[in-house]
């Protein structure tokens, strides 16, 4: 379940939304092509902008968006031992099921311990559907992403001393208490996937580079994920 802040028109709303619903709202915003940010605590906001004519050829443009916050948030429940069996739960290859008797999550040739397979489900990681068969939650799934994709900027330099890369006569000519000393403003960014890291002119240019790396991923996996039939 997710707490629901529509902001609109008239203001905000605020409600309840199942994760059902929260699959739909997310599967229209892939449709449509909205912004998608995804949070560690497990959540999500789709932002767009509305339009609409006003007078004569006048188009008026208000932002839009949805907010969804989990009840129960992930907080810091995603340890790597939690990664590692949410791993495996989600794994094709062996259908995970919980098992009431002894009360432990298992597939094929895996067993999660009781206490474990109870931590999962109280905090809402994953869900034992009535044939108990086991799938990791959206929250979850939002988290996971937005754990694998959390992004960072490098300090700029700043004013610092000519180094061996740069030209020999570099900042001899500069007057007064930095003569002699560069100036860089460049920065960095970085993704925790590895798989991301983009050098930019200033740490703003950085930052939006970043935002952008993680909406694209936050998308492209959200078209697989809501491509799937929607959960009950």
């Amino acid at each position: 379940m997710f707490r629901e802040t529509i902001t609109h028109q008239g203001g905000t709303t605020n409600g309840n939304a199942s994760e059902a619903h929260a699959m739909l709202i997310l599967r229209r915003a892939v449709t449509r092509g909205y912004t998608i940010d995804a949070s560690t605590d497990g959540g999500a906001t789709v932002s767009w902008t509305a339009r609409r004519f006003g007078v004569g050829t006048q188009v008026i443009e208000a932002p839009r968006s949805i907010e969804l916050v989990p009840h129960l948030p992930v907080g810091n429940a995603l340890t790597v031992r939690t990664c590692e069996d949410l791993l495996l739960i989600d794994s094709e290859r062996h259908p995970a099921t919980y098992d009431p008797e002894a009360r432990v999550i298992t597939g094929g040739i895996w067993r999660i311990p009781p206490a474990a397979s109870a931590r999962l489900r109280a905090r809402g990681l994953v869900h034992a559907g009535d044939d108990n068969s086991v799938r990791l939650t959206l929250v979850t799934r939002l988290a996971l992403i937005a754990r694998d994709h959390r992004t960072r900027t490098t300090e700029p330099e700043g004013w610092h001393r000519p180094g061996p890369n740069d030209p020999p006569s570099a900042g001899l000519n500069k007057p007064g208490r930095r003569a002699g000393m560069l100036h860089s403003s460049a920065s960095v960014a970085i993704c925790e996937c590895g798989e991301f890291s983009r050098h930019c002119g200033d740490r703003e240019e950085a930052r939006r580079a970043a935002t952008a790396h993680r909406r694209d991923e936050f998308t492209t996996y959200l078209k697989l994920l809501t491509a799937a039939p929607t959960p009950v």
